[in-house]
């Protein structure tokens, strides 16, 4: 099983079918992800669905392209849904073993197998994204933002997944930090960082 989500503006559908793909971050057949320059991977010319193995890594990945889409995460009012859809079927690429990126943290996998399209997805869960979570998501990419670097901050990454677990579970989404332990990233700090 695989997961996807997608944002809703209507009431949640029960079903989704999968036909159109998009093209992301270039891998080869063995999860290892392709570079243009250091910092900056290559674009796959072949339409995949991207996914995850966990329903958690899917929202985490709608949330980050709402980031990039909608600004600052401390003012996003998100009033859509966001639905979850499990998808039986094999990916063809595990990506979640590169140390480029979020792609472990966000467990993501890819199916490019034409053969295989059209896939059907069953909704498993239907949320909506309190403001916290775009705030605790973006702080994951501070390393990227501040110092140009490839990777994410992963023990707060993993963290916030936990989290985005318990929200699809329960509809509460916690206090990072003091559920988990884990220190609280400081934007300020690597912003500091980054005048130097």
């Amino acid at each position: 099983m695989i997961y996807h989500a997608t944002v809703t503006a209507s009431e949640s559908t029960t079903q989704f079918l999968y036909e159109d793909c998009g093209h992301y971050e270039k891998f080869d057949s063995h999860g290892s992800v392709e570079l243009k320059s250091p910092t900056t991977c290559k674009v796959s010319n072949i339409p995949e669905l991207a996914a995850s193995k966990r329903p958690a890594g899917a929202v985490m990945a709608v949330v980050k392209n709402l980031i990039n889409d909608y600004g600052d995460p401390h003012e996003i009012e998100f009033a859509d849904e966001v639905v979850v859809y499990e998808i039986d079927v094999d990916p063809d690429i595990d990506c979640s073993k590169s140390t480029f990126g979020d792609f472990t943290v966000l467990e993501e996998v890819r199916v490019r197998d034409k053969q295989k399209f059209p896939l059907d997805g069953s909704a498993i869960y239907s949320i909506h994204i309190p403001t916290q979570l775009f705030v605790d998501v973006d702080l994951m990419y501070l390393p990227q933002m501040f110092l140009e670097s490839t990777s994410v901050l992963d023990e707060w990454g993993v963290a916030v997944r936990n989290g985005v677990t318990q929200l699809l579970q329960n509809g509460s989404y916690p206090s990072i930090e003091q559920k988990y332990s884990v220190e609280r990233p400081d934007a300020e700090a690597y912003r500091e960082n980054r005048r130097r």
